[in-house]
Parts: structure tokens; sequence; C-alpha cells
């Protein structure tokens, strides 16, 4: 009787490791995006409002202060993701490689993964949207 519980326990045991070492694995790769701005050449806005309207930033100081606010949120990695449906702002990030961002609420999407974050410093990027002084263009999209 003992024999056989002490079996079901090491097999637990060692499920609960195996579990943890993938979950590990899993995660460890995953980094907090990052922009930097001698790679980012320009930057396309639009917000949920006018949908089909595109900022085209691409002044030096204005992709500074992007970059700058960007890299500000503190981004927790959210498995679980949020609504891509929903989202109040989408960026284009151009330069050496293209990455795409979605705003929504307290969440933000980069690429294909998601993020959680203050909702405080989401709004400090949303509001970069009004206060860039570039011509909204319409989407050809």
């Amino acid at each position: 009787m003992y024999l056989k519980r002490w079996k079901l326990n090491m097999i637990n045991s060692a499920l609960l490791v195996l579990l943890i070492a993938v979950a590990y694995i899993m995660f460890r790769n995953i980094v907090t995006p990052e922009l930097k701005a001698d790679e980012v050449t320009s930057v396309r806005m639009s917000i949920r409002a006018t949908e089909d309207a595109v900022k085209h930033v691409t002044g030096a100081d204005d992709l500074k202060r992007f970059i700058k606010v960007f890299n500000s949120i503190d981004l927790k990695y959210s498995p679980l993701g949020g609504n891509p449906v929903e989202w109040a702002m989408k960026v284009q990030v151009e330069g050496e490689k293209t990455l795409d961002i979605l705003v929504q609420d307290d969440m933000l999407r980069v690429g294909k993964s998601w993020y959680k974050a203050d909702s405080g410093k989401m709004t400090e990027l949303l509001f970069l949207y009004p206060e860039f002084s570039y011509p909204a263009s319409i989407s050809p999209e």
C-alpha cells in the first residue's frame, strides 16, 4: 500500500517538474520588445475613430519621441493576449524590419505577442497621434 502511494507521489513529482521545465523553456525566449532609434525610419499610425486615416511620421525628433514613449512602457508578457478586433490604435514601425503594433486598453500586441502594460503609459502613447502634426492620409487598404 505504502509502496503504491510512494510510486504515485514520485510520478506526480516527475510530471510537475516536467511541466515546470516545459513552461520555462517556452517562456525564457520571450524578449520584451524595444525600439532602437537608428533602426526606425518611419512610423505609420491610425486610430480607431479614423481607421482609414494614417499619419506617416518621419521627422527625427518625432520618431525619437515615439520611441522614447514606447520604450518607457513596462511590458509584461501575456500568454492569454487580447482581442485584435477591439484595437484603439494601429502602428506600423518601419526600418530594418517592419513591426506591427496594436494598442488596446492596457494590452499591446507587438508582432504576434501580447503584453500587459500600464494604462497611463498606453494613454500617453495614444495621445501621440493628435500631437504629431502630420497630415492624415487615406490608407489604400
